[in-house]
């Protein structure tokens, strides 16, 4: 299970690696159970990927490992707290790099969606937010402020949110960070 799901998420030697450790570590401690497998690998697949800051959504190895995401959540959660794990927050960042090639903005828009990314981060606004729908929120900011035409359903579908999510997202970034007036000037 492990070397298929790293190979179809595309994933580096390091993750399997220390997924593997971490999964053995599991089995010493008599932490996984027979039908919780799929899951369990899955779990540690993701926990092991984002604290390497290699951005994977949950939605997107529960449906690589082919179990329910409500039940690789439960493992990732089980799991953490036993082996007391350190997880560090998902940064948005990241995933401004994963999904900027994916939807093809000009390089002025992708750096300019990062920029205002960080730049959020960096003032508190992302925090209890999901960084998918920050970096969503930035990719259309940025193309904004550059002229560049992309719809929010576009946005939405490539990097899995909704177009509601990246609406509102992308509303509370622009008012947080002081944007509405240049993003309402760049629009005419």
């Amino acid at each position: 299970i492990l070397n298929r799901l790293s190979f179809e998420l595309n994933l580096p030697e390091s993750v399997k690696e220390e997924a593997g450790r971490l999964y053995e570590k599991c089995t010493d401690l008599d932490l996984i159970k027979g039908k919780e497998r799929e899951a369990a690998v899955a779990a540690l697949i993701y926990l092991v990927a984002r604290n390497q800051e290699l951005p994977r959504t949950q939605k997107e190895i529960a449906g690589a490992a082919e179990v329910k995401t409500r039940k690789m959540n439960s493992a990732y959660r089980n799991l953490a707290r036993e082996l007391d794990l350190d997880i560090r927050p998902a940064k948005p960042e990241n995933f401004v790099n994963r999904y900027g090639s994916e939807l093809e903005l000009q390089g002025q828009s992708e750096a300019r969606a990062r920029r205002i990314v960080k730049e959020a981060r960096d003032q508190g606004l992302t925090s209890g937010k999901n960084p998918v729908s920050v970096a969503a929120a930035g990719f259309y900011i940025g193309a904004l402020l550059e002229g560049e035409e992309i719809t929010q359903k576009r946005i939405a579908d490539v990097t899995g949110v909704t177009s509601t999510t990246v609406r509102k997202t992308y509303r509370d970034l622009a008012e947080g960070l002081g944007l509405q007036e240049e993003i309402e000037e760049a629009k005419t």
